[in-house]
This record gives C-alpha cells, structure tokens and sequence, in this order.
C-alpha cells in the first residue's frame, strides 16, 4: 500500500513540475537591467500578446536584438494600423519596452 501512495505522489509531483508554462518571460529580473518598471513591461506584455497575435504568431523576444525590435515594432504598428487592429502611440511604446527588454543582449 505504501508503495502505491508513494508512487501516485511521485507521478503527481512529476506531472506538476511538468505543468504548461507561460510564454511571457518573467520579468522582475529585467527591471534591473531596464529603465522601465515592472508594472510597464507587464503591460507590455500582455499588449504584445492581444494586440500583435491577431496578424502573426508571436516572436520570441529574446530572438532579436533591441536595435531590430526598434525598427520592427514600428514597421509592424504601422501595418496594424491600416488594418483593423490600432495600437496608439502609449502602447507601441510600452510593447517595444517590453521587447527590448527582454531582447537579446
């Protein structure tokens, strides 16, 4: 008996470590190396997911540097805008801290 007790919670505890992830990178050890805020790069974030997922698959941040998200963000913007999705200036801007935050160094 104990070892069936043992061996269901060690399946439960595999299971769990094994858990679906999220794919916003956590971003407290970002601050540091940032000149935003915490509260700004979650914004950011979930912008980046709402707004930039309805044309296009999400690139993952840290596949490019801050000086290309700093010529792709704009570019993109500019595109959802002539489409149906409006991102305005206040949130490109807190998409593109987010991005280069996270960008590769």
């Amino acid at each position: 008996m104990k070892i069936i007790v043992l061996s269901l919670a060690g399946l439960f505890l595999f299971a769990c470590s094994n858990a679906k992830k999220s794919t916003t990178p956590v971003v407290e050890p970002i601050v540091k190396e940032s000149k935003t805020t915490v509260s700004r790069l979650d914004q950011g974030a979930s912008l980046y997911s709402e707004k930039c997922s309805t044309c296009h698959e999400l690139m993952t941040p840290s596949n490019y540097t801050e000086q290309s998200w700093k010529k792709i963000v704009p570019k993109m913007t500019d595109m959802a805008n002539n489409k149906t999705e409006k991102i305005n200036a206040e949130q490109q801007q807190l998409i593109l801290e987010y991005l280069v935050a996270n960008a590769k160094k």
